[in-house]
């Protein structure tokens, strides 16, 4: 074999031996990926057919079994309840998932909101609810709540009750709820303030402006037809 002969052996060899370890390489990441909850899609609606307005982020890739999603409201959403009546705002995120979630999958939650009534006193009977629903049915669902509004902020776990698989739609669904006296809530979710897949609690200035009296009032839970 002469020399250039020799060359192009060694280049064919190298060459193949290069495509084979960033097969490995792909190959082995792919395994790795986490799921990633999707952020598109953002959908809202409140009691009485009240405008609503908001948005969604993926949250920052972690360690978790589950990358996450941050979802907020636009300003502050008016929900009609008539007089000592429950009202609601309810939103969601939806799409299909790179990679398969398991069964029993804990996706931590953490929140921070305000649900009062249009004239700035505390709802009562105020919850938030989460539910994961893939084709109409849940695959997961955790809520909390309690007698007085206001300022609320807390961390839960929703656990999958069944596989996902890849390619599966999902809908992200938060609902916020409470009773007014005054027949109007007023519900504000600032940015950062529902994170589904929590690492860490909402942003200090969110906290500051809820210190600061410019919070959320409450809306009813909202049910798929």
């Amino acid at each position: 074999m002469d020399k250039l002969q020799h060359a192009k052996a060694l280049l064919v060899r190298h060459t193949r031996s290069a495509v084979l370890f960033i097969m490995a390489v792909a190959a082995a990441l792919s395994a790795n990926a986490a799921p990633i909850l999707p952020s598109g899609n953002f959908q809202c609606l409140a009691s009485g057919e009240m405008s609503c307005t908001g948005g969604a982020a993926p949250l920052p890739a972690n360690s978790g079994p589950v990358q996450g999603v941050k979802q907020w409201l636009d300003g502050t959403v008016l929900g009609a309840t008539g007089e000592g009546q429950l009202g609601w705002v309810t939103f969601s995120t939806s799409g299909a998932l790179n990679e398969g979630i398991a069964a029993g999958t804990t996706i931590p939650i953490s929140f921070q909101l305000s649900v009062n009534g249009s004239t700035g006193s505390p709802a009562t009977d105020w919850y938030i609810f989460l539910q994961l629903v893939r084709g109409g049915t849940t695959i997961g669902s955790v809520e909390t709540g309690g007698p007085v509004g206001g300022f609320q902020t807390g961390s839960m776990n929703l656990v999958t009750t069944a596989a996902l698989n890849p390619g599966d739609v999902i809908h992200l669904e938060t609902t916020i709820g409470g009773v007014s006296e005054d027949g109007l809530l007023s519900v504000q979710v600032p940015q950062n303030s529902v994170d589904w897949s929590a690492t860490s609690t909402p942003e200090p200035s969110t906290l500051l402006l809820f210190s600061l009296g410019i919070g959320l009032a409450g809306a009813g839970r909202f049910r798929r037809s």
